[in-house]
């Protein structure tokens, strides 16, 4: 199962603006802004730590407009 234990990207949609002073609480995922959402995006290693941002999301009582794995392009792998 060659890259089981790499970390995966993943861009998380979230219904308004959330300050950016709150991305340490988010295992330092980039934040920026499009129209009324904030959108989170970086690495997260595993289901675990997802599920870890996603209950800090719930405890905030944070509307999630979409949850996106991101595909690295792995064509330049030899």
């Amino acid at each position: 199962m060659q890259g089981f234990y790499e970390p995966r990207l993943y861009r998380i949609r979230l219904k308004g603006h959330l300050e950016k002073s709150w991305a340490e609480w988010f295992g330092g995922m980039s934040f920026s802004y499009e129209e009324d959402s904030t959108i989170l995006e970086g690495d997260i290693a595993d289901n675990s730590s997802l599920f870890s941002i996603l209950t800090r999301i719930h405890d905030l009582n944070l509307t999630i407009i979409s949850l996106e794995h991101i595909q690295l392009d792995s064509s330049n792998n030899t």
